[in-house]
């Protein structure tokens, strides 16, 4: 038998095993959300830093579930960080997965997130942190609108002491490929927090968790999550050029990571 053969037969078991998995997966995955929906309602009437708490312990929560899929993430994270304080993450996106993943890795860092308002109305615990968590929900088809909700948001992250994560590419690049950054938002929140550090965070691998539309989500998958030096901010450079500066060094890391890849098949 030749070891195209092999691989053509191997891969219905695969995918078997693969459901195998996915299925305690999602009924955990969907149990946590909505055990965890009547907390953080709770958790409001106790101020900010009980509702931090709640989703930070929420977010650590999806990522542990990820075992049940054999998924690993591998963390390269610089030294210059500061765990106490606020920064502009600049992250590529590639998975509904690379929130909880962020928000684990820098839970000290107290992230916020910048997302789609659909997010917002219908999923248990996400869509009711999203609307009370300070977190920013934005109409993407109303370009004015979302700029200015990221305005407002950056100018109480400076006051509030958190941090914002931002995804410039828009939408999720669901072939691991990065998508061309969408500058505007992420420059307005540059220019309303003038004395926040950007911090870069490249993800891959993220994307193969969706490569069946998760019917089945396949075992093994490798995260890779690179988050650089933060990016200096200071009067003599404009915002652009922050953003520019961030989109390059995430490029960068996504054509290394994709090339070592190749190397190793």
């Amino acid at each position: 038998m030749s070891s195209s053969d092999s691989e053509v037969e191997n891969v219905p078991k695969t995918r078997v095993l693969d459901w195998i998995a996915t299925l305690p997966f999602a009924v955990c995955f969907i149990l946590l959300l909505i055990a965890m929906d009547p907390i953080h309602r709770v958790g409001y009437f106790f101020g900010a830093k009980v509702q931090d708490s709640l989703f930070i312990a929420l977010n650590k929560g999806l990522v542990a579930l990820l075992r049940i899929l054999n998924a690993r993430i591998a963390v390269e994270k610089s030294d210059k960080i500061d765990p106490n304080k606020q920064y502009i993450i600049v992250s590529n996106h590639q998975s509904l997965f690379d929130i909880p993943i962020i928000a684990s890795i820098l839970a000290r860092n107290n992230p916020k997130f910048i997302a789609k308002k659909e997010l917002g109305q219908w999923i248990p615990s996400v869509s009711f942190v999203l609307r009370r968590g300070r977190h920013a929900l934005i109409d993407r088809s109303d370009a004015g609108s979302a700029v200015q909700s990221i305005s407002q948001l950056g100018t109480m992250m400076q006051r509030s002491g958190f941090s914002m994560v931002i995804f410039p590419e828009g939408t999720r690049a669901r072939d691991g490929k990065l998508k061309k950054f969408r500058s505007l938002g992420l420059n307005a929140l540059i220019k309303a927090s003038p004395d926040c550090q950007v911090l870069p965070v490249t993800i891959d691998g993220s994307w193969k968790l969706a490569f069946y539309n998760f019917m089945p989500i396949p075992r093994g998958v490798v995260i890779t999550i690179k988050i650089g030096d933060p990016i200096l901010h200071n009067a003599d450079v404009s915002a652009s050029a922050l953003s520019r500066m961030a989109g390059e060094i995430i490029a960068k890391n996504i054509k290394e990571l994709h090339s070592q890849h190749d190397m190793h098949g």
